[in-house]
């Protein structure tokens, strides 16, 4: 059967257009368009890889809907091409960030300044800690690939340290570690151990590392969550970027 067609020789949006959204920020469109077996040609140079999606606001995108990959071309029946577009976009510039929990440690130092201004570091101390550790899922268009940063500043702390608690039953000494919050590891460090160590919940609690039974006067930590091991998937101007953040810490005990 002929046809003949008396519209216009640009593309025509079909209805029925398809949105997925992802946890990353990630948006998927798919619609079709139509157009004359005459003007195919033409139309293909607006339809092409990495181009903008056509006839479309790009919602819920903030930034623009992206071809990809090649659209598929239909010869239909009644005289018409029909091809089938997928775009990608992004709803969010900064991704989403899962938290999770890593067993590690980190050292720790003292340092003592003299009346003459001069300084004596004492060997680092070590510790057993449980860190926050940080997953980011975000979408970059390639050009901001060389402007991103993979390592967020901050101070970030331990969740818990280990200390130790010690026990003597029937002439027997028995050492469990136990974990408390950071903040009071610092200040059982800052006032300086005694003997008798931190009571916390009940417990007689210590600490390993060089101390002196002189308190410390002040502090400098160190922090930041540097990436590692990162993965990505593109989709021809976006990518989707998976970045694991590990804990860098340290914290530097000072007496005058």
């Amino acid at each position: 059967m002929a046809y003949t067609y008396h519209g216009t020789s640009n593309l025509i949006a079909l209805p029925n257009r398809t949105v997925q959204t992802y946890p990353s920020g990630l948006v998927r469109v798919e619609r079709s368009f139509v157009c004359r077996k005459a003007d195919v040609a033409k139309n293909r140079n607006t339809i092409r890889v990495n181009e903008r999606m056509p006839m479309d606001d790009g919602a819920p995108a903030f930034d623009g809907l992206f071809i990809f990959p090649e659209p598929q071309e239909i010869v239909r029946d009644d005289g018409f091409v029909e091809f089938r577009v997928t775009a990608y976009g992004r709803t969010t510039a900064t991704g989403v960030f899962e938290t999770n929990f890593d067993f590690g440690g980190f050292n720790f130092f003292t340092q003592d300044l003299r009346a003459d201004g001069t300084q004596e570091s004492n060997p680092p101390g070590f510790v057993r800690a449980i860190f926050p550790t940080y997953t980011q899922k975000i979408v970059l268009q390639s050009s901001e690939i060389s402007n991103f940063s993979f390592q967020i500043n901050g101070d970030f702390l331990p969740i818990s340290v280990s200390m130790f608690s010690v026990t003597v039953q029937e002439g027997q000494i028995e050492a469990a570690a136990i974990a408390v919050p950071y903040e009071i590891w610092e200040k059982y460090v800052m006032t300086g151990p005694s003997s008798s160590g931190l009571s916390y919940n009940g417990l007689t609690l210590f600490t390993s590392g060089l101390f002196s039974s002189f308190p410390f006067t002040s502090k400098q930590r160190s922090s930041f969550l540097g990436a590692s091991q990162i993965t990505s998937v593109n989709f021809g101007v976006m990518s989707e970027y998976t970045i694991p953040y590990r804990f860098n810490f340290g914290v530097n005990f000072i007496r005058k």
